[in-house]
C-alpha cells in the first residue's frame, strides 16, 4: 500500500525523487520511490549487521557509533540530488520504518520539516505478498510487520502525522486527502478535477492481489496478542485519532 499511497500524494502534488526504482512483475504500477536513497539505506543496516528483512530492533548503539556521522552526513546531499529545491516532496522507503531517528534527524538538519504519513495494512495481506514476492515464512512477515509498524509510530512521536489503511485510500482517497490536509497543515497543489480523474484512474488500476479482513486478525487465536493488540490500534487511529493512552 506504501507504493500506492506515494503516488497519489505526487499526483496531488508532491515531487517524487529522480532516480526512481523501476516497476517489476511484483510490482507492475511502481514503486515510487528513490532507488538511491534504497541503496544508502540497505548500507546503513548493513553497516549495523541487518537488512530489509530483519525483524529484530535496529541497534541503538550504532547512533555513537564512528560510522553514524558519516551516514548522517551523506543525507544533506543526497536530498539535493534527488529533490533539488523542492518545496513539498514525497519520501517513500519501507526502511525508513527502521531508520525514522536517522530521516527524521536528517530531514531537519537541513532545514525541511517532516510529515508522517503511516499506511497500514493487514499483515496477513503482507504475509501473503511475501510469501509470492520471497518465499518468506509467515510467522517471520508477521514479525517484520510488527517490527515496522512499532518501531515507525515510536520513532514518529512528537512529529506531525497521520495514521491511515490501505482500505481508506482505495475506496475514499478523496476524504483521505482532506484529512491528510487538515490534519497536516497543508495545501495540495494539484487537487483538481483533472487530478480527480487521473488519481482513479490509477486507483482502479492498482492490483490488490491479497484480501483479509480485519477479523482473520483480531479474532484468529494462533495470533500473538502482540501483533492483535497492535493492529486493533493502528486501525482505530486511522478510523478516528490517537489515543496517547495506546
Amino acid at each position: 500500500g506504501t507504493s500506492a499511497l506515494a503516488r497519489v500524494l505526487s499526483m496531488l502534488g508532491c515531487d517524487l525523487p529522480a532516480t526512481l526504482m523501476m516497476p517489476n512483475e511484483t510490482n507492475s504500477n511502481g514503486h515510487w520511490e528513490s532507488d538511491a536513497l534504497r541503496a544508502f539505506n540497505d548500507e546503513v543496516l548493513a553497516s549495523a549487521g541487518s537488512d530489509w528483512a530483519d525483524w529484530t530492533a535496529f541497534d541503538s548503539r550504532w547512533y555513537q557509533s564512528p560510522v553514524a556521522a558519516r551516514f548522517q552526513d551523506r543525507i544533506a546531499g543526497l536530498l539535493e540530488q534527488e529533490y533539488g529545491n523542492s518545496p513539498l516532496f514525497v519520501l517513500k522507503d519501507p526502511r525508513n520504518c527502521r531508520l525514522g531517528r536517522l530521516w527524521i534527524d536528517g530531514l531537519r538538519q537541513v532545514g525541511v520539516e517532516p510529515l508522517v504519513v503511516m499506511p497500514v495494512r493487514n499483515p496477513l495481506e503482507v504475509a501473503d505478498s511475501l510469501a509470492v514476492r520471497n518465499a518468506m515464512d509467515r510467522a517471520s512477515t508477521v514479525l517484520l510487520w510488527l517490527r515496522h509498524v512499532l518501531d515507525a509510530e515510536a520513532a514518529s512521536r512528537g512529529v506531525r502525522r497521520v495514521t491511515c489503511s490501505y482500505s481508506q485510500l482505495l475506496e475514499n482517497w478523496g476524504g483521505l486527502a482532506r484529512r491528510l490536509e487538515e490534519e497536516l497543515g497543508l495545501a495540495w497543489p494539484r487537487m483538481s478535477a483533472i487530478t480527480a480523474q487521473e488519481v482513479e484512474a490509477f486507483i482502479s488500476s492498482d492490483a490488490r492481489h491479497e484480501r483479509r479482513s480485519e477479523d482473520a486478525i483480531l479474532d484468529n487465536p494462533l495470533m500473538s496478542d502482540w501483533v492483535r493488540d497492535t493492529y486493533a490500534i493502528l486501525m482505530r487511529w486511522a478510523r478516528d485519532c490517537e489515543d496517547p493512552a495506546d
